[in-house]
């Protein structure tokens, strides 16, 4: 987790190409990001890149308000981030 930048990336995940397959995959990012949800100090945003690769990666970003925030986020929930990893 980079905490000199601005929006942070958090995790990636595997993603689909299909769009009739993609609910399956939204549901386990939002199962997966559920313990996050929890902390109100920051913005959870998903950008897909479907060109980097040939499967489709999800990159997970949070904005946080300060710095403060983002480390209080970061000692709070590194052990489910690196689970996400």
């Amino acid at each position: 987790m980079n905490l000199t930048e601005k929006k942070t990336l958090l995790f990636d995940m595997q993603w689909t190409d299909n769009a009739d397959y993609e609910f399956v995959f939204e549901e386990r990012l939002q199962d997966a990001m559920k313990p996050l949800f929890g902390f109100q100090e920051a913005e959870f945003t998903k950008e897909v890149d479907f060109e980097s690769s040939y499967t489709p990666v999800a990159y997970v970003y949070a904005t946080f308000r300060d710095d403060k925030s983002k480390y209080k986020f970061m000692l709070k929930y590194s052990d489910v981030l690196n689970e996400l990893r």
